[in-house]
């Protein structure tokens, strides 16, 4: 892993974090992306940028705040300054619902249709989540997957979370000696399985921006494509189950699907009788 890429010679050496260049890549994609959607729906094109920017915020805020008290609660109580300056430790479901509470606010401010402006902005929020998992497995912040021996097995040793610290007091460090996972266990990629998973429900989305659909197609095909997902790729995460088997994320997942599957039924019917 390649936590910091390089450093800038001046003022004793600037780091430049992976996780952080991803982000920007992520931000910059898509911010030009949104401005095209816009462009075509005949939508403030400057709302783009302002949107992406205020929901890349709110969301890393939100995502850091969900995973410091609902996911590493003990460690934050022992430790909170390191755990709150950690580039360690993001959950997406947290920011999502901060970002998305962000986006409805300037919205509402700029009066522009909400409904019809959520379903683009869901098409390059697709990629962006994506782009910024490749961030994820190059800093090995700690939500990689399981230890794994196969195909695209990776090394995080290098990480900012190592195994070591990943699976310490787990029942997977019970099965190595002393209890601890060595560092240099081979582990599931899953950050990069979900930026395939990202790609691909962007492409599927941008399809559909080219047809005539209705008005909370997109936004609720990606609560039902992003949802199932996630779902998956938790089966190869260590992280506490709550009920019946399933993780937080998990359970977060399945109500985004219902969510999902309620509203694209709904919008298909409102749809169907407005052309009645």
């Amino acid at each position: 892993m390649i936590p910091v890429l390089f450093e800038i010679p001046i003022f004793g050496g600037i780091p430049v974090h992976s996780f952080g260049l991803m982000l920007a890549i992520a931000f910059l994609t898509s911010s030009y992306l949104l401005k095209m959607l816009f462009k075509r729906s005949g939508f403030k094109e400057d709302v783009a940028e302002q949107i992406v920017l205020m929901a890349a915020v709110s969301g890393l805020i939100g995502s850091k705040l969900y995973y410091l008290l609902f996911e590493a609660f003990d460690r934050f109580m022992r430790h909170p300054i390191d755990m709150l300056f950690s580039g360690a430790g993001l959950t997406w479901y947290g920011g999502f619902v901060l970002a998305m509470a962000t986006i409805i606010f300037i919205l509402r401010r700029n009066k522009m249709p909400i409904l019809r402006s959520i379903d683009l902005i869901s098409v390059p929020l697709a990629l962006g989540y994506g782009i910024g998992r490749i961030g994820c497995h190059l800093a090995g912040d700690g939500d990689y997957g399981l230890p794994y021996n196969g195909f695209l097995a990776t090394n995080y040793s290098h990480g900012v979370v190592p195994p070591s610290q990943a699976f310490a007091g787990s029942e997977i460090a019970q099965n190595y000696p002393n209890g601890i996972v060595p560092d240099n266990t081979l582990c599931h990629p899953t950050p990069l399985y979900e930026t395939f998973l990202g790609v691909l429900i962007f492409a599927v989305l941008w399809y559909s921006t080219k047809k005539k659909l209705p008005a909370g197609f997109q936004i609720s095909a990606y609560f039902i494509m992003g949802g199932l997902a996630r779902f998956s790729v938790e089966f190869l995460r260590l992280n506490p189950k709550i009920g019946l088997g399933f993780s937080a994320a998990q359970w977060i997942s399945l109500v985004m699907i219902f969510i999902g599957a309620v509203w694209m039924f709904w919008t298909f019917k409102v749809a169907g009788k407005s052309r009645a």
